[in-house]
Order: C-alpha cells, then sequence, then structure tokens
C-alpha cells in the first residue's frame, strides 16, 4: 500500500470518526444500545483506533432501538449528514441497514455511478440485531430474504448500462420487470422481514442473529451470523482514537468466532483498503459525480 492511499485512507477514516462521534452522542443521550461491530469493534481492540488499512465502519442495534434511532435521527442530524438506507427518504441496497453518510463528500464505487440511489458520501453502517426466531419463522426469514435479494439484483442491473450487451439485457430485464414494478412495492419484501423479525426482539432469545448477511440467516445447511446474547447483554468502552467506543461485553467472543486469531493482523498483501475502487471526494458532494461516467 501506498504513502498516497495510506493518507486518504486516513482522511477518510477521520471524517467517519466525526460521523461517530455524532452518532454516539445521540445514541448515549437518548438510552439507545448499540455495539461496534466487525472490524470497528476489533480496530478498537487491536489498534486503539482504526484499523490502518480499513475504511469501513460499522455498528450493530437492536431493532428497537434501530427504528428509534431514526426517528430521532431525522431531527438531531447535523445539516450535512444524511440518513440513507431503510427507514429513510433513500432506500439501497441492504434491508437491514440504515447509513448517516456526510453529504459534502463522495464514496461511489465507480461501477455503480449509473444508478443514482448508490451514489453516497463518506459514511457509517448501522445494522440490525435480533432475536433468534423459532424454526418455522427462521425458514420464513430465509425465503423473503433469498427473494428480496434476487429482486434487488435486478433492480440495480436494470438502472446500469455500459456497453452494447449490457444495453440489451437492461431493455430485456426492464421488460421482465414491468409488472413486478406496477404491482409489487419496492420495499415490499424488506416490510415483510422487518414486521416477521420485529417479533423477535434480542432479550427474547439466548441468540441473536445479523440477518443482513448470507442469504438472511441460513446458507450451505448452516445457520450463521448467530452469537451469544450473553455477549451483547451489555456494553463496554474502549479508547478509540480520541474518544471512547461502545463495543459488545462479549467482544472477545464475538471476535474470535468473527476472525478466529483475531490479534494477529493479516499478512502484508492482505492489507487492502477499501476505497481503491471508489470515487472518493472530500471536497465536492456526492452529487456532483451522480451522472458522471465511470471513466472521468
Amino acid at each position: 500500500m501506498t504513502d498516497e492511499s495510506l493518507s486518504l485512507t486516513r482522511k477518510i477514516q477521520l471524517k467517519e470518526l466525526e460521523i461517530i462521534k455524532v452518532f454516539q452522542d445521540i445514541c448515549r443521550r437518548h438510552g439507545l444500545r448499540f455495539f461496534a461491530i466487525g472490524g470497528t469493534c476489533l480496530g478498537a481492540v487491536r489498534h486503539k483506533g482504526f484499523i490502518p488499512w480499513d475504511d469501513d465502519v460499522d455498528f450493530t442495534m437492536p431493532y428497537e432501538d434501530y427504528l428509534k434511532f431514526a426517528e430521532i435521527a431525522k431531527t438531531e442530524l447535523p445539516p450535512n449528514y444524511e440518513l440513507y438506507g431503510n427507514h429513510s427518504p433513500r432506500l439501497f441496497s441492504n434491508a437491514y441497514a440504515l447509513r448517516i453518510h456526510d453529504r459534502n463528500t463522495a464514496f461511489i464505487d465507480r461501477k455503480m455511478l449509473g444508478i443514482r440511489d448508490l451514489a453516497i458520501g463518506i459514511h457509517i453502517d448501522l445494522l440490525i440485531a435480533n432475536g433468534l426466531p423459532p424454526e418455522p419463522e427462521r425458514k420464513k426469514v430465509v425465503i423473503l430474504s433469498l427473494l428480496y435479494e434476487r429482486l434487488n439484483k435486478l433492480m440495480r442491473l436494470s438502472n446500469v448500462a455500459r456497453n452494447f450487451w449490457r444495453t440489451i439485457a437492461k431493455r430485456i430485464i426492464n421488460i421482465l420487470l414491468a409488472p413486478v414494478k406496477l404491482f409489487l412495492p419496492y420495499d415490499y419484501f424488506i416490510t415483510k422481514m422487518e414486521n416477521l423479525l420485529g417479533k423477535y426482539p434480542i432479550d427474547c432469545s439466548d441468540k441473536i442473529i445479523f440477518p443482513w448477511t448470507n442469504g438472511g440467516v441460513y446458507r450451505k445447511g448452516l445457520y450463521r451470523n448467530v452469537f451469544s446474547y450473553e455477549d451483547f447483554s451489555d456494553s463496554i468502552e474502549l479508547p478509540f482514537e480520541d474518544t471512547m467506543l461502545t463495543v459488545p461485553v462479549g467482544y472477545d467472543r464475538f471476535l474470535t468466532m468473527e476472525y478466529g486469531d483475531y490479534m494477529t493482523p493479516p499478512p502484508e498483501d492482505k492489507r487492502i483498503p477499501g476505497n481503491t475502487s471508489k470515487i472518493v471526494d472530500l471536497d465536492k458532494p456526492y452529487t456532483y459525480y451522480l451522472d458522471r461516467s465511470a471513466s472521468e
């Protein structure tokens, strides 16, 4: 990784840190539960801050707290911050997530420039946690999740055309999707899934699920993203950059399940920042790039 990319990654991290502070302040003032997870949690434990090559920030919230935050944030976020995702004016491709993004910046996947709804600024992700539903309900979650995932992919394909064959494919997909778009709202499956999962708060079970990856909670004969409620029954604060970060009380077991020997960093060639395929601009808003091509 070059000094230039490190410098860019660090600039992104500092913008994300500003958003983290705002998010945590709102949650703490309103008594909302939240936990840093993934590389964000790992960064606090192993580096006392961001993983040096990581520019992704993830928090999880119990579903009921997530809904409360979505409502509170409408009036308490600073003017340059915006909610993006489910329960906000702009939906995006994850059925179980919100993003808080800085609308005065740009952080856009070059492959997605043709899809206006996927344009975004530098951001942090807020993801849902639920109690583990009983077996019959889990299967419903899986089916709804897979249906949503397939429909979402088709919707995205129908909005992008960069060459002749993709243009032809786009036209065919749009013809096939016409009846679906007419009779089925885009958020139909999201609403169905959330109504189902909303019946199972994290306090109702000794297990919790993160339903936002791997096709709901089931893949290849195994239930994944299932963790002990005990590990998320409370939180603690760890030093993170120049602030304190809220992590699950059972972060050690959680990180071990996620990464194995999490205190050992990956080899040098695996330390790749996530911004390499992105248009990143800390001075221009994401809207500046909405109608630009990937080659610009």
